[in-house]
């Protein structure tokens, strides 16, 4: 997991940002941790815009950039097994006897 400095670059925050966007599809909760991470820090320091690879150019609303927040934060409640214990997954009273 990279650190995220005050000397971080929107390019690194872009970069970063482009590394960990799969967390879902790679079932990474440390990817999904660093996304999170990555966004605030882009919302906090109002970073709407970088500049990818190849001269190609991104741009994020804070409103898109809070709903994958949101998206990565479900993800991580429901994949993440240090937030997983003691959560009651099943409740059936199919044998249930008076």
């Amino acid at each position: 997991m990279a650190t995220i400095t005050s000397a971080t670059t929107p390019e690194q925050l872009g970069d970063l940002y482009q590394t960990n966007c799969s967390y879902d599809v790679e079932g990474s909760v440390a990817m999904a941790k660093e996304f999170v991470a990555v966004c605030r820090c882009m919302m906090k320091r109002g970073v709407t815009e970088y500049g990818g690879p190849g001269g190609t150019r991104m741009s994020f609303s804070m409103a898109a950039l809070q709903s994958l927040i949101t998206a990565a934060t479900r993800w991580l409640h429901a994949n993440d097994p240090a937030r997983r214990s003691g959560m009651v997954k099943q409740i059936s009273f199919k044998n249930f006897y008076r």
